[in-house]
């Protein structure tokens, strides 16, 4: 633990911890805290404070005032959703953790807009808690996207981390609001979606590899770390890589690098509520890959061992196969190679994955031949210390092994340098392990 340094706090360093604090960013690349923790701003239409009543998931009473919060939607309060196949009353915990966060204490709520049935939409915080941002951390929420994006990451990291509903099937508020106007009887959560449960529930057939590609300003919503956007001709395809790992790959159209860039583990299949005929592969653990891996073997052939067996132009034959699975075979070659320099003998004193650092299981896996290491990458792609090494290097790169915070620089003669990387966002809250979350600082100033 650091003391607070000047206006900013940094606390918690490491893999697990979280990083709070005001640096100066020396690369494009890195990104401040700021982005991550920002909360939305603008103009208030009306002012309350005080003691508040719970009516359901997101709304309160305040005084003579009814207000909705801003920017989500909690299920309804007779919502059930459905959990390891038990139906649960999701709309009344819902209720239940806004009472919780509540507790009798004063609110204070800066209102933006009505509704149209005259409900005040505002932004409500107890202290320093944002309520509408809280219910979405914890999945008792979702970010009410047809009006606002303020929630949106937040709602990311818990359907990344399964928090509350996102344990489980369960639908969205708005649907189901619409859904009860249809019909008096409320829906079943056994009744939607019936191809989401086929593919992401226990009778779905388990795993196969995959690849992903991905282009930059595609036009899809694609965010790497948490989730890849595709059109339902692909659904059949990833739904075969649920519970499995994917590789994501770039091809040259729109500027893309031609090459596998990382690797991701797909959790789930959800349709797309608001482009019709699309769906969402919602992933973890990613992990960028530390050099572009190309096409083709540096000693000849393709990765994928299909494209070896084409007679004609490849790209041709990859045509309408962005999402394709993978042999294991061939995907233990890709990242292998992808995380080469991480796994380099030459790199473990710089990446603390000698000796004097790793334990005997990580250095026994560091030492065997790398066709046995392909064999066993998906341990790799687990292991806590190799995954840290990977970001540590990807880190300090960023930052030319310098301090964001002092621009202290120094690095021994085994070329280890004295900076530590640490995560903005915690691994253990759902943190991705990308340069974009990570922040070099010096062991000597702040441990």
């Amino acid at each position: 633990m650091v003391t607070v340094l000047t206006g900013a706090v940094v606390a918690g360093f490491g893999s697990a911890g979280n990083v709070w604090a005001e640096p100066v960013w020396p690369r494009e690349t890195a990104i401040s805290p700021e982005t991550y923790l920002k909360g939305p701003s603008s103009p208030t239409l009306q002012h309350l404070i005080g003691r508040a009543r719970v009516i359901d998931g997101d709304t309160l009473q305040v005084d003579d005032q009814r207000v909705r919060l801003h920017g989500i939607d909690a299920p309804e309060l007779r919502q059930n959703c459905e959990r390891n196949g038990e139906v649960w009353q999701c709309g009344a915990q819902a209720r239940d953790a806004l009472e919780f966060l509540v507790s009798g204490q004063t609110v204070d709520c800066d209102g933006r807009e009505r509704d149209r049935n005259r409900r005040l939409i505002a932004v409500c915080r107890v202290g320093d808690t944002d309520l509408g941002q809280r219910l979405v951390a914890i999945g008792m929420a979702v970010a009410f996207r047809r009006y606002s994006a303020d929630y949106v990451a937040t709602e990311d990291r818990a359907r990344a981390a399964r928090s509350g509903m996102w344990s489980g099937v369960f639908q969205d508020p708005h649907d189901y609001r619409a859904t009860r106007a249809r019909s008096a009887r409320p829906p079943s959560p056994r009744e939607y979606p019936s191809e989401m449960d086929r593919l992401n529930g226990p009778g779905r057939g388990c795993c196969l590899k995959g690849i992903f590609e991905t282009r930059p300003n595609s036009g899809y919503d694609d965010d790497l770390p948490f989730r890849y956007h595709f059109p339902n001709r692909y659904l059949q395809t990833a739904g075969q890589c649920v519970g499995d790992w994917i590789v994501y790959r770039e091809p040259r159209r729109e500027g893309g690098r031609q090459a596998y860039i990382g690797v991701a583990r797909v959790v789930r299949i959800e349709a797309d509520p608001a482009q019709l005929g699309h769906s969402y592969a919602y992933v973890a653990d990613y992990l960028p890959f530390d050099v572009d891996v190309p096409l083709r073997r540096q000693a000849g052939g393709y990765y994928e061992d299909f494209l070896n067996e084409i007679p004609r132009s490849v790209g041709a034959a990859m045509q309408g196969k962005s999402v394709r699975t993978l042999r294991e075979e061939d995907f233990g070659a890709i990242v292998r190679a992808g995380l080469n320099e991480t796994l380099a003998p030459g790199n473990a004193i710089r990446l603390e994955l000698d000796d004097a650092h790793a334990p005997a299981d990580v250095r026994t896996l560091l030492l065997e031949p790398e066709e046995q290491q392909e064999r066993r990458i998906g341990q790799f792609l687990v292991n806590r210390k190799i995954r840290d090494a990977a970001f540590r290097r990807t880190v300090l790169d960023a930052y030319d092994n310098r301090c964001a915070l002092t621009g202290l620089r120094m690095v021994n003669g085994g070329g280890k340098a004295e900076a530590q990387a640490a995560h903005i966002w915690s691994v253990a809250d759902g943190g991705p392990d990308v340069v974009t979350n990570g922040l070099a600082l010096s062991s000597t100033a702040h441990w």
